[in-house]
């Protein structure tokens, strides 16, 4: 199971691939936003009701990057919180960032995906404008927050994510 992903793949696929083991479901919208793991790439766009013009070829293309930034030994997914913070608030588990490293020493974006605070895109909002930013050498973060919550969780996601990038 060690290849790139198409828009005819399945979420399956995308879940069960080597290279996202750990935080697959991640990549996901969340929150209360049912997924069919039958569902394919080229489809995503349905899970993520607040957005339109969803580019399937732009998601794959993404998630590529991430396949192959993963395979060049690069780490690409961040926790924000520690496992004891975890373990005291089991939501923190919903969180991270993904990270497609820039030039060493350049600036960063972090890319907080929108979605109405019932789910975080992600795969349309996310990773597809940090590979624009990063095709410019800038390091580019994209951060899955907690939905479902209100603004505020995901505000203190959003700094427990600026203090680790800082870090």
């Amino acid at each position: 199971m060690n290849w790139h992903l198409h828009i005819d793949d399945r979420i399956s696929d995308l879940l069960q691939h080597p290279d996202f083991a750990g935080f697959a479901r991640l990549l996901l919208p969340g929150g209360s936003v049912t997924v069919d793991p039958d569902m394919r790439l080229r489809d995503v766009g349905s899970l993520m009701p607040y957005h339109s013009r969803v580019h399937p070829p732009e998601v794959a293309a993404a998630l590529n990057r991430l396949i192959d930034d993963t395979r060049s030994g690069h780490v690409l997914f961040h926790d924000i919180y520690t496992a004891a913070e975890k373990r005291r608030d089991p939501s923190l588990e919903a969180t991270g960032l993904f990270f497609l490293r820039g030039r060493p020493g350049a600036p960063f974006a972090l890319v907080a995906p929108g979605g109405g605070f019932s789910y975080v895109a992600t795969l349309h909002e996310g990773l597809p404008y940090a590979l624009q930013i990063n095709r410019r050498s800038y390091n580019a973060f994209v951060l899955v927050y907690r939905v479902d919550q209100g603004g505020t969780p995901a505000t203190r996601d959003l700094a427990a994510a600026l203090s680790h990038v800082v870090r």
